[in-house]
């Protein structure tokens, strides 16, 4: 039981500490705000047999925080890794 308990808690130290990163925060309060909410949505309800990667969809808005930075090479990079993954 210390071990599920010790790795919620290291999962919900990991997600505020991302969540407040200075990439996502340059996304927007509103933005933030859905992400976390959502989230302690997915802790009060979460199913552990159902499919994680269709439950966090709808936090892929936050992925916009990979495409902030001001290099053009690692937003090139970006739409490059997004459109090979769209292919697979």
């Amino acid at each position: 039981v210390a071990g599920v308990v010790a790795l919620v808690l290291l999962v919900l130290a990991v997600t505020a500490v991302l969540l407040f990163a200075p990439q996502v925060k340059r996304l927007g309060i509103e933005l933030r705000l859905w992400s976390a909410s959502y989230l302690v949505y997915l802790l009060l309800v979460f199913f552990p047999q159902s499919s994680i990667f269709r439950l966090l969809v709808p936090l892929s808005p936050l992925w916009g925080a990979l495409a902030l930075p001001p290099s053009r090479a690692w937003r090139i990079g970006v739409l490059v890794a997004a459109l090979l993954g769209q292919w697979w």
